[in-house]
C-alpha cells in the first residue's frame, strides 16, 4: 500500500513516533528531518570547510528569497529572513 501524502510528511518528524500529541504555539517545535539535515550540513561546512572568503549557502538564501518572492507576487527585495515577528516589527518601527 502507497504512503500518502499526509504520511509522507507525518515521517519527517520521527518526533510524532512518541505517540504524544503536539500543539503548535508558534514558538519552538518538533524539527522536520530534513530542516535537521540541512542544519547540520551547514554547521559542518562552517566548523570544517569555511574559509571566510566565500560562503554557498548565501545563494541559497538569495534562491529561496526568489521562489518565495515568486509566489507571493513581490519583488525579492521586499523579503528578509528575521528570528521573529516581534524583531520584525521592532525593525519596521
Amino acid at each position: 500500500m502507497p504512503i500518502n501524502k499526509y504520511q509522507e510528511v507525518r515521517n519527517y518528524f520521527p518526533y510524532l513516533k512518541t505517540g504524544k500529541i503536539y500543539f503548535n504555539h508558534a514558538a519552538i517545535g518538533p524539527i522536520a528531518t530534513p530542516v535537521k539535515n540541512s542544519i547540520n550540513e551547514y554547521l559542518n561546512y562552517r566548523s570544517e570547510l569555511y574559509d571566510g572568503t566565500d560562503d554557498p549557502y548565501l545563494n541559497i538564501s538569495e534562491s529561496a528569497k526568489n521562489k518565495l518572492a515568486h509566489i507571493l507576487n513581490v519583488n525579492s527585495n521586499y523579503i528578509a529572513w528575521v528570528d521573529n515577528i516581534s524583531n520584525a516589527m521592532s525593525i519596521l518601527a
